[in-house]
């Protein structure tokens, strides 16, 4: 049989096929203070990953249709002076979009959307690569619209976005597993915890949403840290950060992605791999080196919510610590009102460790201080200051091992 003839569609041959219709969008666009010269770079550097899409679609009417969505939507960033290396929005359009062929090929416009407003969000609390590259892995096994909402909260929330933890466990309930698996990372997390015996580290690549194929590797190039958001960092989780060595893990195996999520449910920090005893992360920082706090900041003790949280004092302010296996965030309790000297003074005056608890946390510090305050969860994680630290360790007791041992199979409806 002879071989196809049918010639794979490029950007630049639709650009020129289609130009009657694009000129008017680009003028447009420099009628809204878009420089000529920005529109025609970001335009060009748009070329790889569409011409990839092109490959990867496999249908030139649908690529055509897809054409005019990515102009306007590369023509937005420009106009919003956002398309520059550090942009999520650029790094989104080059980096995501042109590796979800099949939600490209269903529906263009709310696909770019989804990734371009996604990434802007999640590069403030996230991994923002890995957030990329999972989401990118499970579009096969997306069947809507709806379901690629839902795959955007479930690996943003794998990805390190603590605070999306209740409506991530909520929207995995529509998604097929073999969505799952992708976006949950259980694969690897399996693989590298039987490898490693799994106290070992992240997934390490830094590559690209779409691998080699990708945009350089544009996931690395965004920056997402900042005090008073979300900071990823999720440890002793595989593929989202290391354990600290010495720490003991849970031998539990994986049965699905549903049971893997109902005992993550019932205990916020138990995840294949991940530590079940010891210290298994830090929180915070000096803000010098890009953390929150210029002081030395006290545990104040937990707060009553869906995820783990604790109340510190830093700053002569009250924040707000969230965090569960995956990731962490930091924000100060009240943007609209400062809590006074006096009320600041009582609460630290009536803050008192446990010593017990102390006891049962000084051994996985690995230094010797003094412990400030100590506030656990239910689930057996202790949130610890210490004299001489700007940052908070978070210390696993092993006290949500039953619980999560003993969760039942279905997700339940968890909400933020």
């Amino acid at each position: 049989m002879a071989p196809s003839t049918t010639t794979v569609p490029t950007w630049q041959g639709e650009l020129v096929a289609q130009r009657d219709v694009l000129n008017s969008r680009v003028a447009a666009a420099r009628s809204a203070g878009a420089s000529a010269d920005a529109l025609r770079t970001a335009l060009l550097e748009m070329g790889p990953g569409a011409d990839h899409l092109a490959r990867t679609m496999g249908d030139p009417a649908a690529f055509a249709a897809v054409v005019p969505v990515l102009v306007d939507a590369v023509s937005a960033v420009v106009v919003r002076r956002a398309w520059h290396e550090s942009s999520a929005d650029r790094w989104a359009l080059l980096g995501v979009v042109p590796f979800l062929p099949r939600a490209m090929g269903r529906s263009p416009k709310v696909t770019v959307d989804v990734v371009v407003q996604g990434a802007g969000r999640v590069a403030r609390g996230a991994d923002l690569g890995e957030w990329g590259r999972r989401f990118c892995a499970a579009d096969a096994h997306l069947d809507d619209d709806d379901a690629l909402r839902a795959a955007a909260a479930v690996a943003a929330w794998r990805s390190g976005f603590v605070r999306l933890r209740g409506a991530a466990l909520a929207a995995a309930g529509s998604l097929p597993d073999a969505a799952l698996v992708r976006l949950l990372d259980l694969a690897r997390a399996v693989d590298e915890s039987l490898a490693a015996g799994g106290a070992g580290g992240g997934a390490g690549e830094r590559s690209g949403a779409g691998g080699a194929d990708g945009a350089g590797g544009a996931g690395g190039a965004v920056g997402a840290d900042s005090a008073g958001s979300e900071t990823s960092g999720a440890a002793g989780t595989p593929g989202a950060g290391a354990a600290v060595p010495g720490s003991r893990v849970s031998g539990h195996g994986t049965d699905s992605p549903r049971d893997v999520l109902a005992r993550s449910a019932a205990d916020p920090f138990w995840w294949p791999g991940a530590p079940a005893a010891g210290r298994t992360g830090q929180v915070g920082g000096f803000r010098g080196s890009g953390g929150p706090w210029v002081g030395v900041p006290f545990v104040l003790g937990t707060v009553e919510a869906a995820t783990p949280t604790w109340r510190v004092a830093a700053d002569d302010q009250v924040w707000v610590v969230v965090a569960d296996v995956h990731g962490t965030a930091v924000l100060r309790e009240s943007a609209e009102r400062s809590t006074s000297t006096v009320e600041l003074d009582n609460l630290l005056a009536a803050v008192r460790p446990d010593p017990a608890l102390v006891d049962a946390v000084a051994p996985h510090l690995g230094a010797q201080d003094t412990v400030t305050g100590a506030g656990t969860t239910s689930a057996g994680m202790v949130l610890v200051s210490r004299a001489t630290s700007y940052r908070l360790d978070l210390v696993r007791t092993g006290a949500g091992e039953d619980r999560a041992r003993a969760a039942s199979h279905h997700v339940p409806q968890d909400q933020p």
